[in-house]
């Protein structure tokens, strides 16, 4: 009688260490995300194990398509001499994310590129050179990029810099070596022609326009 008290006794102990580790093992209650340590996590992925923002950090998908308005100015855009290029500049009424200068190959290609969000919209450009590089207005004067990587930087200070200067789309002397510029000082403007070496060549007069015809400047006075 003892023994078989005794059994019964081991079954009922075997039956309870049985119930608790299949209740250690069960499984998550739906929608609950589990890590390794056995706590819950987070399944909107907001305690810092989810992913960036589209195309950051390693391993993201890259960048996706540019903005619709961007799409739209590029098709009206400036196309460099060579014509592998398209630049428009995207005004701030597009929104913060389509603003600013963008690049696109000229045969559609590849994705367009902001190369600068901080841009002036009252300076003019942005230009391409004939020796094909961008010069267009930052917020700190005028600056100049380099296909294919669109490094810029800023566009001959020495004489630029710390004025409000204009530049006309077609400014560049047909071999890039000299360009035409015009400071405004005190309702003023003057009108002057440089070397893109950095070297005043001439004052070409106030109030005038200067335009490059057939290889030759041409400067004339400024109808209003």
């Amino acid at each position: 009688m003892r023994s078989r008290w005794i059994a019964a006794l081991g079954l009922v102990l075997a039956a309870t260490l049985a119930a608790g580790c299949l209740r250690k093992s069960d499984p998550p209650a739906t929608g609950e995300v589990q890590d390794p340590s056995g706590q819950p996590g987070d399944p909107s992925g907001q305690n810092g194990t989810g992913g960036g923002p589209e195309g950051a950090g390693p391993g993201g998908a890259g960048p996706g398509p540019a903005p619709p308005p961007v799409q739209t100015y590029l098709r009206q855009g400036l196309r460099s001499p060579d014509g592998l290029w398209l630049a428009a500049l995207v005004p701030p009424e597009a929104g913060p994310e389509a603003a600013g200068l963008w690049v696109a190959a000229g045969t559609g290609s590849q994705q367009p590129v902001r190369i600068a969000q901080a841009v002036s919209y009252q300076s003019g450009g942005p230009i391409w050179t004939p020796r094909g590089e961008l010069v267009f207005p930052g917020e700190d004067g005028w600056r100049i990029a380099t296909p294919p990587d669109w490094r810029h930087q800023p566009f001959l200070p020495q004489l630029l810099a710390g004025r409000e200067v204009l530049l006309r789309a077609d400014a560049f002397s047909p071999d890039g070596s000299q360009f035409v510029y015009t400071v405004v000082e005190n309702g003023r403007k003057e009108v002057w022609l440089a070397s893109t070496a950095g070297q005043n060549l001439r004052h070409l007069g106030t109030d005038v326009v200067a335009n490059w015809v057939e290889g030759t400047l041409v400067v004339g006075p400024e109808w209003k």
